[in-house]
């Protein structure tokens, strides 16, 4: 399984439907189909949330980040863990 790292403005791009989320809704479909692993930062999530928190309430905001974590794993801040 093939092993891929998201940055901000992919998970930016595919839920503010701007330019290029529909390359990332192929991402997401290869991930649920196994295909793909799907990781990113702790840090993403944080920028991704400050975002996102300007056009939702914090009732969405919450659900979207629920939903984010199903797909993709947040990698741990700690340098002893490691992925694999």
């Amino acid at each position: 399984m093939k092993k891929i790292f998201l940055d901000t403005n992919i998970l930016l791009d595919y839920y503010l439907n701007r330019s290029g989320a529909d390359a990332v809704e192929k991402i997401f479909i290869l991930s649920n189909a196994g295909k793909l692993f799907l990781f990113a930062s702790t840090l993403t999530y944080a920028n991704f949330a400050y975002v996102i928190k300007r056009e939702h309430s914090k009732e969405e905001l919450y659900a979207i980040l629920d939903e984010v974590e199903k797909h993709i794993y947040a990698l741990p801040m700690d340098k002893h863990k490691r992925l694999c």
